[in-house]
């Protein structure tokens, strides 16, 4: 199945961070066996679990990045950094020199989150035209999310409840009216 999941703005012990990142990323790895690559902050951590050439994770002074699928650069000069440096790493410089220029420099098929501690931002993209998946919910001061629903119930403030109202909506009015 591969995918990515992970949070921001919940955080315990290191180690606590890491058992639960790896609980999180283990539906997605269900299916296909991929390996996980993982990475934990004092309140964020993030996990890809896909094949080596689909999976990219960096973490330095309080920036997560977690890429799964295949990003491609627009600029040859980015290119040519991603080749050099790592992928992860090329995002994480482009998020701190203009994170509103970072989106439109990618194509591809992809999912990306790019999680900054220190400021409290979070950035989560798909690719333009949806082919990967990547869901959210903000559960108290947290921000959850993951490639399925699997991965998001097992981080601790999230609800595994259904909501009826939800699913009236949804049969009677064929969507689900805002907010």
């Amino acid at each position: 199945m591969s995918g990515l999941c992970g949070w921001v703005g919940h955080g315990s012990s290191a180690a606590d961070n890491r058992s639960l990142i790896e609980a999180m990323a283990a539906p997605l790895a269900r299916f296909d066996h991929a390996p996980v690559q993982a990475q934990a902050g004092r309140s964020s951590a993030a996990a890809v679990v896909a094949a080596a050439d689909s999976a990219h994770v960096y973490q330095r002074d309080g920036l997560l990045v977690a890429v799964w699928g295949h990003v491609r650069m627009r600029d040859s000069r980015h290119l040519q950094q991603s080749v050099d440096g790592g992928l992860a790493k090329t995002l994480a410089d482009l998020w701190r020199a203009s994170p509103q220029a970072l989106c439109a420099s990618l194509s591809g098929a992809f999912s990306l989150c790019i999680l900054d501690e220190t400021s409290g931002e979070a950035l989560l993209a798909i690719d333009r035209m949806g082919t990967q998946t990547l869901t959210y919910q903000v559960a108290g001061n947290a921000l959850v999310f993951g490639s399925s629903a699997d991965a998001i119930n097992r981080h601790p403030p999230t609800p595994a409840a259904l909501d009826t109202q939800g699913i009236y909506n949804y049969v009677y009015f064929h969507m689900v009216p805002s907010p």
